[in-house]
């Protein structure tokens, strides 16, 4: 395949690095935790990446050592979603947690920002998993309010991996998991909670609700690093 695609799920996605030097993308797909990542999309096809940038590479002699890249998620039907990572400062591995329902909806917390000009940003839930399996999630408390509690046998990894989140010597670890929840019940969402709610998100209400400003905004952006 040309250097400047690389396969995710079942597409042909392009992979952008600044210099755009073929040798450099090679190596990058070769990178174990960057090609795990990559074939992970296989056994989830509701989430679709439509392209990859390659922010950074850390290099230690010819060998890398990690990559950061900003990623474009879209939902099966094409339309754009909004997702980021967000990490934690405790001693235990930092879990992104997509919740998707039976209908294809993906659970997600809507907040307003000012970095976004006011418009809406959807993130994905976020929290840790022990090393003993407890699972604590941002929100629990909003959660629990529509009936919903997760626990590490609830969780599928979309990658059998962790990854280091930083390239500043942090120890702390990232994984992402697929969360399949029942279709809510109890409390109606919208639900709100501190400075945002939880909500429902469909790709009809992706393509109503989202401008053009929030594509600045439309990456999940990984650190991905070699971990033993």
């Amino acid at each position: 395949m040309d250097a400047f695609y690389i396969s995710i799920g079942n597409n042909d996605v392009p992979l952008s690095y600044f210099d755009e030097d073929p040798a450099k993308l090679k190596a990058v797909k070769k990178f174990p935790p960057f090609a795990t990542w990559a074939s992970s999309f296989q056994a989830h096809p509701e989430f679709s990446i439509t392209k990859v940038d390659i922010q950074n590479i850390d290099w230690v002699g010819k060998r890398i050592n990690g990559v950061k890249a900003s990623v474009e998620l879209t939902s099966s039907t094409g339309q754009k979603t909004v997702q980021s990572v967000a990490t934690s400062e405790v001693a235990a591995e930092t879990a992104v947690v997509l919740p998707v329902t039976a209908e294809g909806h993906v659970l997600l917390n809507k907040y307003m920002s000012l970095a976004t000009l006011g418009k809406p940003t959807l993130q994905a839930l976020y929290g840790t998993v022990s090393a003993s399996g407890e699972v604590s999630l941002d929100n629990a408390t909003a959660l629990e309010s529509l009936g919903l509690t997760v626990s590490a046998d609830s969780l599928t990894p979309l990658s059998d991996k962790f990854f280091s989140c930083s390239t500043d010597g942090s120890t702390e670890k990232i994984k992402l998991y697929r969360w399949a929840i029942p279709h809510p019940s109890g409390s109606p969402l919208p639900l709100k909670h501190g400075d945002g709610e939880l909500v429902l998100i469909d790709a009809g209400t992706l393509e109503d609700k989202m401008s053009t400003i929030m594509d600045t905004n439309s990456v999940l952006v990984l650190a991905l690093h070699q971990t033993k």
